[in-house]
């Protein structure tokens, strides 16, 4: 039986979207008999408002048994699993300023109500945490790379840095380098995402901000998905020019 993998963009914290896009992948696999494998390309936590059924639900994983789930690490979760393990850690702030506070919220904290943690434990579990550190950083297969970022030209992929994979912007998207395989990346939220290059297609369509994720489903042998974008919210106002990490 043939295998379509499906790639969703990143979530930050947008249960019912991710659940919505996860049932489309499985509905449209099943009508096509085929076995599903689901990417997800990480940033699951930060900004958001229900994180922590994310990661619920990731760790889980899917019912229908002609369907897999492979979550790969972003940059905010990997933020979190470090800052968890090392309050002092350098990412701290960045985490903080940049959706730390929300996902605390989304655990139950309450800034008017409780101070500031000396440690993500007193709010968010354990397991949550080793789950999102333990997340691998790319997927491939004979006509892809999957991975949260992107990739930096010119090295081989087993050579790639974690910060490039995790963190690399303006470097990839201005590249037209060919790595020898799409590269199918999330991290840079834009409105005219799903993007199709040549080189690379990104999957990131703000959800946070617009309700909307997109879901690609990629046919073995086809370089363009067949999109869904599942949610509901005002997309075409997504702002342009915010400064997003």
């Amino acid at each position: 039986m043939r295998t379509i993998t499906y790639a969703i963009g990143d979530i930050h914290g947008c249960l019912d979207q991710m659940l919505e896009a996860a049932a489309w992948a499985e509905a449209d696999a099943a009508s096509r008999g085929a076995q599903g494998l689901v990417v997800f390309l990480g940033d699951y936590v930060d900004r958001g408002t229900d994180a922590p059924g994310v990661i619920d639900a990731l760790m889980a994983g899917p019912v229908a048994g002609h369907m897999r789930w492979l979550p790969l690490r972003g940059n905010h979760d990997d933020m979190l699993a470090k800052v968890w393990a090392d309050p002092s850690h350098h990412l701290a702030g960045q985490w903080w300023e940049h959706g730390g506070q929300q996902t605390l919220m989304n655990y139950g904290w309450n800034p008017l109500e409780h101070p500031i943690p000396a440690h993500l434990g007193e709010w968010i579990p354990e397991r949550h945490a080793r789950f999102l550190a333990g997340l691998p950083l790319c997927h491939e297969d004979e006509d892809r790379i999957y991975v949260h970022a992107g990739l930096r030209g010119g090295i081989p992929l087993a050579e790639q840095e974690e910060k490039d994979m995790l963190w690399i912007r303006s470097e990839f998207l201005n590249s037209d380098w060919d790595f020898g395989r799409t590269v199918v990346h999330g991290h840079t939220p834009g409105r005219r995402n799903p993007a199709v290059t040549p080189t690379r297609i990104n999957m990131d369509t703000g959800c946070f901000v617009t309700g909307i994720l997109a879901c690609g489903a990629f046919e073995p042998g086809v370089h363009e998905p067949r999109v869904r974008l599942t949610g509901q919210g005002p997309y075409e106002s997504f702002v342009r020019g915010r400064e997003f990490c």
